[in-house]
């Protein structure tokens, strides 16, 4: 289900592009249905962006408002989590170069 809501979102996008509304519609409202298991927040970010897109065509602008700001939050998550993950992967470098240098 998780990668579902991602291609669902993209296919939103696709059919909001080519001017199909109602099929930028049905997909926009399938990829948010259970978003809250998708885990990876380079996903969820996409999937909020191209709903806030959706609602920006549509001229609902409050709901898009609301999207691109669970699009920033997600996306932020992923900028957050970044450096976290360098630091653990350089502490484990430099634990591996350490007990090395014991041998």
């Amino acid at each position: 289900r998780k990668l579902t809501n991602f291609y669902e979102a993209l296919l939103s996008g696709e059919y909001l592009e080519r001017g199909q509304l109602d099929s930028a519609a049905y997909y926009s409202n399938m990829s948010v249905e259970n978003v809250g298991v998708v885990t990876n927040y380079n996903l969820r970010s996409i999937i909020h962006f191209r709903r806030s897109q959706y609602f920006e065509v549509i001229g609902k602008t409050d709901s898009a408002l609301h999207q691109y700001k669970l699009y920033m939050a997600a996306f932020d998550s992923v900028l957050n989590k970044r450096p976290y993950d360098q630091a653990r992967l350089q502490a484990a470098r430099e634990a591996e170069a350490t007990e090395m240098r014991l041998e």
